[in-house]
């Protein structure tokens, strides 16, 4: 509705948890068989390559995006994206520094279901919340 963009609240939120569930399942989808070691890509290849790869590369957080735009305006609500996406940052890539520094090995299977995870309850919560 283009006076009312807030006009349908739970089916905007429906179309942020199918977008989560798309990129849940694309980001787990490398992991489900026996290899679970991420591929390694040649960046030398060529400028085109590596253009394609910043495009594949970037989807999943395209495609949640137009989710979230779906689901709240983020005019006036600037800060409350912003901080808690700063802070998480900043905690998380502390944390896989101080991994990387102790040379902990990481699991990718389990680091990416528990992502896949947050971002399907989230999406659970924002259904919840358009009540």
């Amino acid at each position: 509705m283009p006076d009312d963009p807030e006009a349908f609240p739970r089916a905007n939120s429906f179309v942020l948890l199918g977008l989560s569930i798309i990129v849940s399942i694309k980001m787990m989808w490398p992991y489900m068989g026996k290899k679970t070691q991420p591929v390694a890509y040649d960046l030398n290849a060529g400028t085109l390559r590596v253009l394609l790869f910043t495009i594949a590369t970037g989807i999943n957080g395209f495609l949640l995006g137009i989710g979230v735009g779906f689901v709240t305006p983020f005019a006036g609500h600037f800060h409350r994206a912003f901080w808690p996406l700063l802070i998480a940052t900043f905690l998380f890539s502390y944390l896989g520094i101080m991994y990387g520094r102790q040379h902990v090995k990481l699991r990718p299977r389990r680091w990416m279901a528990v992502s896949a995870v947050i971002i399907i309850v989230t999406a659970i919560a924002a259904v919840v919340n358009a009540g």
